[in-house]
């Protein structure tokens, strides 16, 4: 089938009728429809030499699969399920020969049949190949233990590698199998999961196991189906856990996953987009399925994973490490600090709290968060929301208690940079009121290292004075 470009006015008579641009072309195989006959002429004129050079086709006849220009929103790919045929889209006069010839030869902008399909196996292998020489020795990496694998991809979402791994050493031997995790009480849960954020994962995790309990009869399914339908896991985990413990040839796509297929297969639009995220899994499912025919899945994607984690970085990548470098569009054009595009961050809202750490004798004051708030069913002092607290002229007020400044604690959660400025006082009276003002309890001081602190509250806790607060450093419990 002859690949093509032309103009408008030049194009197969039958594309010409009315309504008939985007229907017509299905006997002329792939090209492109351009406004300029020049332009046109050029394209075709480099696509026939590069087929020719590639070895694919006779010379000025090349067959394609496909050929796509930069950007897939010029000429959008079908799905895997679509029928083959061309694919067309009206290019604007302005637009340059020299460039459109400049991205074809830098790889950017063909695939040429045959080729397309050998550069997909030679990536899988080169990955595969790679990740077997340069893997990390990770504690979930020495078993195929679903359940293991479960917990450690659920841990490293929006999580640092050295972070997890003590939480996943602990978990693992606080909750050594599934049945006991189904077993434990949330508050067990949550405690354990302190410290790591976004602690519906955690609540997630413990309803997901007594569902698998329950309708499973307590065995990890081994379906990707059956797996997504499990509560707080999507698409990736779910794959993970089929490619990675059971062998399956399942797509991954991650933020590691996706940075390194954007680069390689120069993907415009902005990474998160529907168009970007649709053509990022087309292009893994394709990978993953040519690593499997090498009963390779779980080593291509944890590869995938491990270049985007270790060389194809979001700043700086180190593309003189990388073993497929020769392959990556971006890295041929010099553009993997522009590549993948990402949408403008939200702007950071500043917000300022107080916290009190109140004591009547051997106890303490504590709120536990409801379960409809962020950080539900966690610990916390009593606190409020208050402007920047500057100097005594906006220190906060309890009546009947000497307040004293702590200590002052910043973190981040998403787009908002939080300060927290921590008072101690010492309350003599109104201790029943008090606590109904702010919706808490009296605790013993011993209690604070076993209950489950917000990130917060966790750092306070642990600066808290051992003479005045025994219980105050932090301790895990087994």
């Amino acid at each position: 089938m002859l690949a093509w470009a032309t103009s408008w006015d030049e194009a197969p008579p039958r594309s010409r009728a009315k309504d008939s641009r985007k229907n017509k072309f299905n006997n002329y195989g792939p090209g492109v429809l351009v406004a300029d006959k020049a332009l046109a002429r050029s394209i075709s004129k480099v696509i026939c030499n590069e087929a020719s050079n590639a070895g694919s086709g006779q010379k000025n006849q090349p067959e394609c699969s496909s050929y796509f220009f930069a950007s897939p929103k010029l000429i959008p790919q079908p799905s895997p399920q679509a029928q083959p045929g061309p694919q067309v889209q009206l290019w604007s006069p302005n637009v340059m020969a020299e460039t459109l010839c400049d991205l074809i030869r830098l790889g950017l902008a063909t695939h040429i049949r045959g080729v397309r399909s050998a550069s997909l196996s030679s990536l899988s292998s080169r990955i595969v190949s790679w990740y077997g020489d340069n893997a990390r020795d990770l504690p979930w990496r020495r078993t195929r233990d679903p359940y293991a694998i479960w917990i450690s991809e659920v841990m490293l979402q929006q999580t640092q590698v050295k972070t997890v791994i003590p939480y996943w050493e602990h978990w693992m031997h606080r909750f050594p199998t599934l049945q006991r995790l189904a077993q434990a009480k949330e508050e067990a849960v949550l405690k354990a999961w302190e410290g790591l954020g976004y602690y519906s994962r955690a609540r997630n995790l413990l309803s997901a196991a007594r569902l698998v309990c329950q309708t499973h009869q307590g065995e990890f399914p081994r379906e990707f189906e059956a797996i997504l339908a499990l509560p707080g896991i999507g698409r990736y985990t779910a794959g993970a856990i089929c490619s990675i413990a059971f062998s399956q040839a399942a797509p991954i796509l991650d933020g590691n996953v996706a940075r390194v297929l954007a680069r390689v297969f120069v993907i415009e639009e902005e990474i998160k987009s529907g168009t970007a995220q649709k053509e990022l899994w087309r292009l893994a499912t394709a990978l993953v399925q040519r690593a499997s025919k090498e009963g390779a899945s779980s080593e291509l994607n944890q590869g995938l994973m491990e270049l985007g984690a270790t060389v194809c970085l979001p700043r700086q990548p180190q593309c003189q490490h990388c073993p497929i470098r020769t392959g990556c569009g971006a890295c041929k054009a010099r553009r993997t600090e522009e590549l993948p595009r990402l949408a403008k961050r939200p702007r950071m809202k500043e917000r300022f709290f107080a916290a009190f750490v109140l004591r009547k004798g051997r106890s303490v004051l504590l709120r536990k968060r409801a379960r409809n708030e962020v950080n539900g069913g966690l610990w916390e002092f009593p606190n409020l929301e208050t402007g920047p607290l500057e100097g005594d002229r906006t220190a906060p007020f309890i009546p009947g208690v000497q307040l004293n400044p702590l200590t002052k604690i910043r973190h981040t959660i998403m787009n908002q940079r939080i300060t927290v400025e921590a008072f101690t006082g010492e309350v003599n009276g109104n201790a029943d009121v008090l606590a109904k003002t702010f919706a808490a309890e009296w605790h013993p001081i011993g209690k604070l290292k076993s209950l489950p602190f917000t990130g917060a509250h966790a750092r306070l806790r642990e600066l808290l004075p051992r003479s005045q607060f025994p219980g105050g450093i932090q301790a895990r419990t087994e």
